[in-house]
């Protein structure tokens, strides 16, 4: 007895028994790559996004201490790829096209993250200058100092006398001989001599016998 097999028979038996998994792999590609910074060095633990461009499928990875990374077992298309690091702007690379039974290895550069930094400034005046001795002004007639009495209460000594209070004056300097409140306090104002001048509290003179530039 003579037996004949069908070579179109033998074919489909023969691919039938064939493991599904090879079937699969022939299907099926793999996306590498190396991470780097600007001047070339590995960026570790980045995070590396790898996305179907199709049908939006994605898979993440982590680059090793080389900032190499490898995402086996992608279907073949075209993959969109979004890498990330702390200190790095989020960088991207689209049309990545993973081929069946290929390798597609795909170099990332990162670059330094741009730092915006806001800085408000609120104006503020302190006390002390918003109450300090005021010197001439454009309407004065003739040299003028004014002391505040906000000034002299906040930032002068309760135990000074009214020539510690001239000297705040340019040109101005006094002399206590015998200690501050004594009576024998002596005021000098350059380019004047004693009588000279007069000074004012309150718009009052305040002069004695001897002028004001040898008695307190």
């Amino acid at each position: 007895m003579q037996i004949r097999l069908n070579r179109s028979v033998l074919a489909i038996a023969i691919l039938a028994l064939l493991p599904v998994t090879s079937l699969e792999a022939q299907q099926i590609g793999t996306l590498t790559g190396t991470v780097t910074d600007q001047v070339g060095k590995a960026i570790p633990h980045a995070t590396v996004e790898v996305r179907n461009e199709s049908t939006a499928a994605s898979r993440t990875a982590l680059t090793d201490t080389d900032g190499k990374f490898s995402v086996p077992d992608l279907a073949a298309g075209t993959y969109s790829i979004a890498v990330s690091s702390p200190g790095f702007a989020l960088t991207t690379r689209s049309g990545g096209k993973v081929t069946a039974g290929v390798t597609l290895d795909i170099p990332i550069v990162l670059s330094v993250q741009t730092l915006t930094t806001s800085i408000t400034v609120n104006e503020t005046i302190s006390l002390a200058a918003a109450t300090a001795p005021s010197g001439n002004t454009l309407e004065a007639v003739s040299a003028k100092t004014e002391v505040s009495g906000d000034f002299i209460r906040n930032f002068m000594s309760p135990l000074a006398d009214y020539a510690e209070y001239v000297n705040l004056a340019p040109g101005t300097f006094s002399l206590n001989p015998n200690g501050i409140g004594l009576g024998q306090g002596k005021t000098f104002f350059r380019g004047f001599s004693d009588g000279q001048y007069t000074m004012t509290f309150d718009g009052i003179p305040f002069e004695d016998t001897n002028s004001p530039t040898h008695h307190s």
